[in-house]
């Protein structure tokens, strides 16, 4: 990334490296509340990247890779709906 004065860290030229997140939870956890927090995810990432930019770079079609762990149910019967392939 080329520097930039407005953000802190970057005074200078650096190499940045992403790494990919997961929000994890338990088999408790009920199958409405994980998919409407998926669902608010996906479809309200233009004010989740407002709020922190990295979020910008987030695709929804990425959002559900191939992983050991296996998905919830809630968060997979949204991916369905949406037409969100899992273990891509």
């Amino acid at each position: 990334m080329k520097a930039n004065p407005n953000i802190t860290g970057l005074q200078k030229d650096v190499n940045i490296m992403e790494i990919p997140w997961m929000m994890m939870t338990n088999a408790d956890v009920s199958d409405e509340l994980v998919y409407k927090i998926t669902k608010a995810i996906v479809e309200h990432n233009d004010k989740l990247g407002a709020s922190f930019g990295a979020f910008k770079n987030a695709k929804s079609a990425a959002m559900a890779p191939a992983n050991a762990m296996p998905y919830h149910p809630g968060a997979l019967q949204y991916y369905k709906e949406a037409g969100i392939k899992v273990g891509n």
